[in-house]
């Protein structure tokens, strides 16, 4: 009888829009890659303007985005599939905006060195979370 290691987030990776068209061995890759967390209402992820070590996809729940730039205090709120923190491990700059939990929410959590494994390893979630990163850079450029 064979037995197969099962990552925590393999099931719950497969409702998640970004990848939807990920093979059986993507999402068994992606589950390896990334570590499943429940965070609370208003615990605040990422800081603006510090180091970017991680990043993080949204599994459930609401994320708000704000920059200390934005004076009129508009937070965008992002869902499940969306990923945060990409920009600075692909950049290699600080990070340009604050994220804190609108709501209980569970995100998935990777490193550095799992984000561009997972770039590498999952090409269909890859090219989504480059596209997204770029045109979001041209956004803030604006």
């Amino acid at each position: 009888m064979s037995l197969r290691h099962k990552h925590p987030a393999d099931e719950s990776l497969a409702s998640i829009e970004l990848f939807r068209n990920a093979s059986r061995a993507e999402l068994d890759r992606a589950g390896r890659l990334l570590t499943p967390v429940t965070i609370a209402a208003g615990d605040t992820l990422i800081q603006q303007g510090t180091v970017g070590r991680e990043y993080i996809i949204v599994g459930d729940g609401t994320l708000g985005v704000s920059r200390y730039e934005d004076t009129s205090g508009t937070v965008i709120g992002l869902s499940s599939g969306t990923v945060v923190g990409e920009m600075a491990l692909l950049n290699r700059q600080r990070r340009s905006a604050t994220v804190v939990a609108l709501t209980t929410a569970t995100i998935y959590v990777g490193t550095r060195q799992e984000f561009f494994a997972l770039l590498d390893g999952v090409p269909s979630a890859g090219e989504q979370i480059v596209r997204a990163a770029a045109a979001r850079t041209r956004a803030n450029a604006a």
